[in-house]
């Protein structure tokens, strides 16, 4: 799923670079598309959890935060793309996962 995930980003993000768009508006709008899709995906596949709109949006507000915010200072240093991608990519794969498994898709009989 993470693969999946992954590549749907990368794709926006260079498609939306590639428009003219910043890297920090790029890789939070491509963000946004991926973790969307990742969500439901997770949701049911991954975690076997139902859906809640307010788990949905406290996750993504929080992810998109931290796109917008490596946008931001790559856009700010001048970085390339590709670097942006990978460095977003290892931390969202990381504390995605961290926030997803403790706060998102929690086990109710784990409490």
């Amino acid at each position: 799923m993470g693969v999946i995930n992954t590549l749907l980003h990368w794709v926006i993000f260079y498609l939306l670079v590639s428009l003219g768009l910043s890297q920090a508006m790029s890789n939070l709008l491509a963000f946004l598309v991926a973790v969307t899709f990742s969500y439901f995906v997770n949701s049911k596949v991954t975690f076997n959890s139902q859906y809640s709109f307010i788990k949905y949006v406290l996750f993504t507000g929080l992810m998109g935060i931290i796109a917008f915010t490596f946008g931001l200072i790559a856009d700010y240093f001048s970085v390339a793309g590709i670097y942006t991608l990978i460095a977003f990519s290892a931390t969202s794969f990381v504390l995605g996962f961290i926030i997803s498994k403790v706060f998102i898709f929690k086990d109710p009989k784990s409490e």
